[in-house]
């Protein structure tokens, strides 16, 4: 697993839960997404989901430990989102990378830039080397299949030193060799947020749910920045 993770920039650990498992967190979120307020048109698609009201994501990132540890060593959480595309939210992902970190407040720098507000909390965009530390654990909740415009990823595409090279910018051939991750309930994937990867709109409308844990290496942030609480 940790061979594909540094080679490709993803792995997965299937049947990471069982269909009575995958059948009672989605009927947890279900539930906790309805008491959240939704701040723009695209928490339709995406939600943030405040660490304190889903303490179920450190028990997931407890039973994924001895995987974590090998790639990362001590982990943090930095970020819960619950993605849930379907016929009424039929949305489509570009070509992208996941370059911005939730911190505490904004401050000067020269290392973290763009800063902005997402759901109430401060994002920057890190850097390479902050990013590199860093792994999207996304838990599927529904299956994922050529037809609900399932993820697609770019293989080693995350192997990048700075953000404003050309190599960093998505290939004319993204499309011709790109990887589409297929998967069934309780799939887990493991993600670093530098691969470049994107999602069509669904073709048959059917719903897929993903729920993304977000999490760091034990490391500090520049300039006197922090992670959000």
């Amino acid at each position: 697993m940790l061979d594909d993770l540094d080679r490709d920039g993803y792995a997965w650990l299937r049947g990471f839960l069982n269909a009575p498992e995958t059948a009672r967190l989605a009927e947890t979120l279900s539930a906790l997404a309805a008491t959240l307020p939704r701040d723009d048109a695209r928490a339709a698609a995406g939600l943030r989901i405040p660490q304190a009201a889903f303490p179920q994501a450190q028990d997931l990132l407890e039973r994924a430990r001895p995987d974590l540890a090998a790639a990362l060593g001590s982990v943090r959480l930095v970020r819960v989102l619950l993605f849930d595309k379907s016929a009424d939210a039929p949305w489509f992902v570009r070509w992208h990378r996941d370059t911005m970190i939730p911190v505490r407040e904004h401050r000067p720098s020269t290392e973290l830039t763009a800063p902005s507000v997402k759901a109430g909390v401060p994002h920057v965009r890190a850097t390479p080397a902050i990013l590199s530390k860093m792994l999207a654990l996304r838990l599927h909740l529904d299956p994922s299949t050529s037809g609900n415009g399932p993820l697609k990823v770019l293989p080693g595409s995350h192997r990048i030193d700075r953000l404003d090279s050309p190599a960093a910018q998505p290939p004319p051939d993204r499309d011709a060799r790109a990887v589409i991750c297929l998967a069934a309930p309780g799939d887990l994937l493991l993600m670093r947020p530098l691969l470049l990867h994107a999602s069509p709109k669904p073709a048959d409308g059917a719903r897929r749910r993903v729920l993304q844990l977000e999490i760091t290496a034990d490391q500090s942030l520049p300039d006197g920045y922090a992670w959000a609480d």
